[in-house]
């Protein structure tokens, strides 16, 4: 059996869920729904100015506006604290997961479970300024912790993150 190239792990703690959850789903889904609060918004700020007159229409907008700044933090936590209580790998604990990387492959292994993929399989890889998402589909992916990569890690990762861009 050949030797990987890099080994890495990654502890998914809360606060690496949140960032994933920010990167991986919010970011995609997060434009929807400020797209659907924002007609939502317009509609009730119809509305208001009907109902207050148009001399307190700046107020209201002002009203309406902080609200949305508000309620979309805390909506996203919310949502993120229920998938991270829902997933049965992390649940109960945080979930150590050790990726190893090889010429055409990576392999996943979190307690029991173990996969396998090549890398004309990922589906897309996100950099943030601490983290690499490997995603294997639009809502399944893996943590790579930036701070927790060996020497050569990060370049690789973004020569593939190149490789998958061009398919």
């Amino acid at each position: 059996m050949d030797e990987a190239l890099y080994t890495t792990k990654t502890k998914m703690t809360w606060d690496e869920y949140v960032k994933y959850s920010f990167n991986v789903f919010f970011r995609k889904r997060g434009v929807i729904l400020l797209y659907l609060l924002s007609l939502l918004y317009a509609a009730f700020v119809a509305f208001a100015t009907r109902w207050t007159g148009p001399d307190k229409y700046v107020i209201t907008v002002l009203i309406v506006l902080a609200a949305l700044l508000i309620l979309y933090p805390l909506i996203l936590v919310a949502k993120s604290k229920s998938y991270y209580k829902s997933n049965g790998i992390i649940n109960g604990g945080d979930a150590e997961t050790e990726l190893r990387f090889y010429e055409d492959r990576f392999k996943s292994l979190c307690g029991e479970n173990v996969s396998v993929l090549t890398y004309d399989k990922i589906y897309k890889i996100i950099e943030t300024k601490t983290n690499f998402y490997i995603m294997i589909s639009t809502s399944q992916g893996m943590v790579v912790v930036k701070s927790n990569c060996p020497d050569g890690l990060e370049d690789f990762l973004r020569e593939l993150k190149g490789r998958i861009k061009k398919k």
